[in-house]
């Protein structure tokens, strides 16, 4: 055993964190070893290593760039069965399919081993992890009783000689000895909700955190949904929820199994409306995490509603109890809204006054969106140009418009020029400036404006004159008698061809023409 390790300090924790619904989590045992199950498999996702090196190679496979590879003496590997599709006895629960898949996937990409779920909020500090996931796999059998069991299995390993916390954590290898030794044996998954993630009423098949049922009572339950829940494995026919479609975030050594968020918060927020019978129901079925509650029944008395609550005078709690009402409350509202971080930042507060949990929430809230405006890559593009306002941007709207008629209009006076220096030729010469920018565009109407210029003796606001081939080919008709019969376009180098073809030459007619009138046109200078 670790020196200075409290139980009761640990479930005390469980307890709080439970409070808080700051994770939901099922109990997991380690295995001694994988071995597939001796049965039929019906469904299967996911690879477990069969061998220590196999294991290795997988370990090795998720190293960074550059490290250095570890050897099987360097390592302390686990394997242990992550949850499964059977009923969580003492926490009311049950994991559906896609939670399971997304187990067994989390762990194949790696997830951190850490110890009792202690990863950190806004008012605590997180600690380093001791291991991490390295393999995953779902699994769906047939038992003997022929029922199918579904499960997912996972592969974990430790450094060893390492203290990732200091002196004032464990090492691993005294958490390998613990493990070993069987003192060690409770271990949690830690899920989180993410883009899909729902808690469902296995008695009424609506969201858990707002109907009217409490897992581990019979609270609002007729006698058909008790013996529905019976015929499901559920032998008290007690309510159960179901938690569908979950990510992994991370595995935990822990002490006393699961740190379940959703069952044991909703029951403990209702207190005050629990009758006698279901009170004492929600004690046994969390007894683990209420512990010896003495104020339990006193702190449930106030305003309680229902048959045993009847007739009696519902006194107001204006202290400190109504603003914890209050804020569990809160936290479980933005929890289903899907606000996850400002249900932690109000939840992480040591203040429970109104005033200051408003003052929270707006304070996230202005955290959210300058995070999120700083990661978008539209707004951040805005911000660069200096755009912050919707006259800002009507600014910017304008000089487009008139850089969009610029455009259209340099495109035709392109082609204008190009109609003078090449005649009929210039509409399919000049064809392309329609999908060139504005720079390419320019560059070749004055080429084309120099070269009708010199051609003709004229500018652009002289008389327009029309070249045709005879008129255009005389002198290079001269140069060309006694030059054998290349083409004209053979004539130019490989820097004059790719001038025309930028041009729009891109056929032998059009590239002949270009080919005469650059030659003729070097001919006359």
């Amino acid at each position: 055993m670790i020196d200075g390790f409290d139980r009761e300090k640990c479930r005390r924790r469980n307890r709080l964190v439970s409070a808080r619904g700051k994770v939901e989590g099922a109990p997991i045992r380690f295995l001694g070893s994988y071995s597939a199950p001796a049965s039929v498999f019906v469904s299967q996702a996911g690879d477990l290593p069969s061998t220590d090196d196999d294991a290795m190679a997988a370990i090795n496979a998720r190293l960074p760039d550059g490290a250095s590879l570890l050897s099987r003496h360097q390592v302390y590997i686990h394997y242990l069965e992550a949850a499964s599709n059977a009923l969580i006895p003492d926490r009311h629960a049950f994991f559906a399919t896609s939670t399971l898949v997304n187990i067994a996937t989390g762990g194949q990409a790696g997830v951190a081993f850490m110890n009792s779920h202690r990863t950190g909020s806004i008012s605590t500090p997180g600690e380093f992890p001791f291991g991490k996931t390295f393999a995953g796999r779902y699994e769906a059998y047939q038992d003997e009783s022929g029922s199918v069991v579904e499960r997912a299995v996972l592969g974990m390993y430790m450094l060893c000689g390492i203290k990732p916390n200091g002196d004032s954590g464990p090492t691993t290898d005294h958490l390998e000895e613990m493990i070993n030794g069987g003192s060690l044996f409770d271990v949690s998954v830690g899920l989180l909700a993410g883009e899909n993630g729902r808690v469902l009423c296995d008695v009424c098949g609506g969201d858990y955190r707002s109907c009217d049922h409490i897992a581990g009572t019979t609270r609002e339950m007729t006698e058909e949904q008790q013996t529905a829940q019976r015929l499901r494995g559920v032998g008290s026919g007690k309510a159960t929820y179901t938690i569908d479609d979950y990510d992994l975030s991370e595995v935990s050594g822990v002490y006393d199994g699961a740190v379940p968020g959703a069952g044991f918060a909703k029951g403990l927020s209702l207190l005050g409306q629990l009758t006698d019978d279901e009170l004492e129901q929600f004690r046994q079925a969390f007894h683990e995490l209420l512990g010896d509650e003495p104020t339990l029944a006193n702190s449930a008395e106030s305003g309680r509603t229902g048959r045993s609550g009847a007739g009696k005078t519902q006194v107001p709690d204006t202290g400190p109890g109504e603003n914890k009402q209050m804020k569990n409350i809160l936290v479980r509202a933005l929890t289903g809204f899907g606000l996850g971080r400002m249900a932690r930042a109000v939840e992480g507060s040591s203040s429970e006054e109104p005033e200051e949990m408003a003052a929270i929430m707006a304070r996230q809230v202005d955290a959210e969106v300058s995070q999120r405006a700083a990661e978008n890559p539209l707004l951040s593009a805005l911000e660069s140009y200096a755009i912050r306002t919707t006259a800002d941007l009507d600014r910017v709207m304008a000089a487009k418009q008139l850089g969009d008629q610029y455009l259209i209009d340099l495109r035709a006076d392109a082609c204008a020029e190009a109609t003078r220096a090449y005649g009929d030729l210039g509409l399919t010469i000049s064809a392309a400036v329609a999908d060139l920018p504005a720079a390419t565009v320019k560059t070749m109407r004055e080429a084309w404006r120099a070269e009708a210029d010199a051609k003709f003796g004229t500018s652009k606001d002289g008389p327009a004159k029309r070249q045709t081939a005879p008129t255009g080919a005389v002198a290079v008709d001269v140069v060309e008698a006694g030059k054998g019969d290349k083409r004209p376009w053979e004539r130019l180098n490989s820097e004059q061809q790719e001038i025309g073809r930028r041009m729009g030459a891109t056929t032998a007619e059009t590239q002949d023409a270009f080919a005469r009138n650059y030659l003729a046109n070097k001919e006359a200078t």
